[in-house]
């Protein structure tokens, strides 16, 4: 059950398994994914144990089945303090079925993402698994006599990557196996669990810091404008969600994570760190340091931020800057002059360029600040290893940006449509500026079918246009073969450079 947040759904929901007979048979999990969801949930599940109904049917399937979602939580609060968020509702949901009905089995069903933004660890099956249910809660359970059962799903790309073969999904088998049945370290102690005061100051600045970013309207103009024009239409279920709150609330993880990738910058997992508890630098390093869990969570956001680049997010804005287009038209001898002018008109308000910048701006001090705090770790991050590694990253954000800026140039060089059609040529340009290419050219066909030559109600048609030779039916060609045709070059040429920027995150799907 998504977004659980009131036990009477959860109630229902038992009352019509029972009404249909099927309540013997499968488990109710409600989902803890939203903030308020992961603070109320222990809450939740005591509610919940007192209904004598819900109890009778937790003896029934020998378990109470619990479902924790690692990308919508770390959409919402960032993926750092998600992490920490779901690893202390995990104990606190023990302890409660420790108080309302001892030694019953809890089910902990974990939908990490293919992607370090939506969760999934950026190491080995060890790591990964630990990352989702850790040593640390599985010795906590089992002092209490709860018995925990994980299961944990590998979704998009990874089902690809690691299940496409028998072999590979032998091997697959093999290290979540290894890792499950392996014995439990005891006696182990992580400074991580003991310093709760520093721990969870850090935990409320990180979230904090996230939520307002969530709510700030320069970050929603980020995942709403031009960038979601790069992503192909996947799956069964539509972008957004119908109904319910505006903005990168409505937006679903997948899409949300993917867009931040899109435009190199990996706000959900890399930043927050490096603004929270400023104050107390040095005694957070130390307990990094000292901390396996911490540095593992820390670690996490530094494979983030060496895939991080603000200065490929000043790109981006830098294509939509009035400032630019007025500037190139001015140079001497400048080819398509009047388009560039035409777009500077287009883009004179400066909305994308303006909000872009200050989020870039917000974005560069955060990590500036994160990259002072990581120096003075042990074995801190490479610097220059980041710089380097982030050179294919770079090329394919600047042939893009390229690649955008000749689009965006084309669309100002388009000339004025007849109203016949339902829609302008502002409408068209409008599609070009959002990237959405493929609906730009499905409307430009058209109005400017190839064979516009072969209809005679055509053949006396003219058009001027500045920039180019005057139109008649008989240049459609002409026209496709100067603008149609590089827009569905640029168009085929984003969707590869998506999917390759995609892998640089491990998102493969």
């Amino acid at each position: 059950i998504a977004e659980s947040e009131n036990p009477a759904t959860v109630l229902g929901a038992l009352y019509l398994a029972t009404r249909y007979g099927v309540a013997d048979k499968l488990d109710i999990s409600p989902l803890f994914e939203t903030p308020e969801a992961l603070a109320n949930g222990g809450r939740f599940i005591d509610r919940l144990l007192k209904v004598g109904p819900f109890r009778d049917y937790v003896k029934t399937r020998d378990q109470l089945s619990i479902q924790l979602g690692f990308s919508d939580a770390g959409r919402f609060i960032g993926q750092v303090s998600a992490d920490m968020a779901i690893e202390r509702i995990q104990v606190l949901i023990a302890r409660t079925i420790d108080q309302d009905m001892p030694g019953t089995p809890v089910l902990f069903f974990n939908t990490h993402g293919e992607s370090v933004g939506r969760g999934a660890y950026p190491g080995g099956f060890d790591q990964r698994l630990e990352h989702c249910l850790s040593h640390w809660v599985l010795n906590k359970s089992n002092s209490i006599n709860v018995p925990v059962r994980h299961e944990v799903s590998f979704q998009g790309g990874d089902g690809y990557l690691h299940f496409a073969t028998q072999k590979l999904s032998d091997s697959a088998y093999d290290a979540v196996a290894s890792h499950m049945l392996a014995p439990l370290e005891t006696g182990t102690e992580d400074p991580f669990y003991e310093e709760t005061n520093l721990v969870w100051d850090f935990y409320r600045a990180l979230r904090n810091w996230h939520e307002t970013l969530f709510d700030e309207p320069d970050y929603g103009f980020l995942l709403s404008d031009f960038a979601g024009g790069f992503m192909p239409t996947t799956g069964s279920r539509p972008k957004r969600r119908a109904g319910g709150p505006k903005g990168p609330r409505s937006l679903r993880a997948i899409l949300h994570n993917a867009i931040l990738q899109q435009l190199g910058i990996l706000a959900n997992t890399a930043c927050g760190i490096g603004s929270s508890l400023q104050r107390e630098t040095d005694d957070i390093a130390d307990l990094i340091n000292r901390s396996p869990r911490f540095r593992s969570l820390i670690d996490l956001a530094s494979f983030s931020r060496s895939r991080t680049s603000v200065p490929a997010l000043r790109g981006y804005a830098a294509v939509y800057s009035p400032t630019f287009w007025v500037a190139s038209s001015k140079r001497k001898d400048v080819p398509r002059r009047a388009a560039k002018e035409n777009v500077a008109r287009l883009l004179k308000d400066g909305v994308t360029f303006f909000a872009i910048s200050k989020a870039a701006n917000k974005f560069s001090l955060d990590l500036s600040y994160f990259d002072r705090l990581t120096q003075k770790l042990d074995n801190p991050p490479s610097i220059q290893e980041r710089h380097e590694s982030r050179l294919p990253i770079h090329a394919l954000h600047a042939i893009r940006q390229g690649l955008m800026l000749r689009a965006i140039e084309v669309a100002g060089d388009l000339p004025t449509v007849s109203a016949r059609h339902g829609f302008s040529v502002i409408d068209v340009q409008d599609l070009v500026i959002q990237m959405r290419l493929d609906e730009a050219i499905d409307r430009l066909t058209q109005i400017f079918p190839v064979s516009g030559d072969k209809i005679s109600e055509f053949t006396e048609l003219s058009e001027p246009r500045s920039g180019g030779s005057d139109l008649s039916a008989k240049d459609y060609t002409e026209l496709h073969n100067e603008l149609i045709a590089p827009l569905q070059e640029i168009s085929a040429l984003n969707k590869k450079i998506t999917l390759a920027l995609c892998h640089a995150y491990f998102a493969f799907g």
